[in-house]
């Protein structure tokens, strides 16, 4: 059996793969209060995705999960309890590097902040963000680093971006970032 609580004062869901076509209840659907499981036989292996709403963050998992990127992977061996974490955003996930560092909501709109002819840095927090991004600017070189925690000093996990990259003109460097 597995349970799959959505914990954290945000909102999000969680999809199980592969579905067991008796487990009506994934995808888990809602935020803080909500717990929905199902039936796997033991042995199965399953893969956990979460996904936030709105400009909740995905804070992480409260199990021993074999990580990917934000996905858990667990084997059903007994009864398994797992709490996937969302949080209410709190401040900008995103950071230009200065001085003075200046902060925003998407890479893309820091990324149309940065200045024309010098290596920029854009760091992001380890949450998920929905947008598509274009970079098309003239003169642009950008570092664009991922999972960092939210006093951007230390890269814990990884950031994904739910959406296109597409780069038309300067460079690009990525660390610990995810593209669906």
């Amino acid at each position: 059996m597995l349970t799959v609580n959505l914990a954290g004062n945000g909102s999000g869901t969680v999809t199980v793969s592969p579905q067991n076509a008796s487990n009506t209840q994934f995808p888990c659907l809602g935020g803080s209060t909500t717990t929905c499981s199902g039936a796997f036989a033991a042995g199965t292996q399953l893969i956990l995705m979460p996904t936030v709403s709105g400009n909740s963050t995905f804070g992480g998992w409260s199990a021993n999960c074999t990580l990917s990127g934000t996905n858990c992977l667990i084997t059903i061996n007994a009864n398994t309890t797992v709490s996937a974490i969302f949080n209410a955003p709190t401040g900008s996930p995103v950071q230009l590097s200065g001085p003075p560092a200046m902060s925003f909501a998407l890479i893309s709109d820091a990324y149309n902040a940065a200045p024309a002819g010098v290596n920029s840095t854009i760091k992001t927090q380890g949450v998920t963000l929905i947008e598509n991004i274009i970079l098309n600017l003239v003169g642009r070189s950008i570092n664009l680093m991922g999972g960092f925690e939210p006093s951007f000093t230390t890269q814990t996990g990884f950031t994904t971006v739910q959406g296109e990259v597409i780069i038309e003109q300067g460079n690009l460097t990525i660390d610990r970032l995810i593209i669906r």
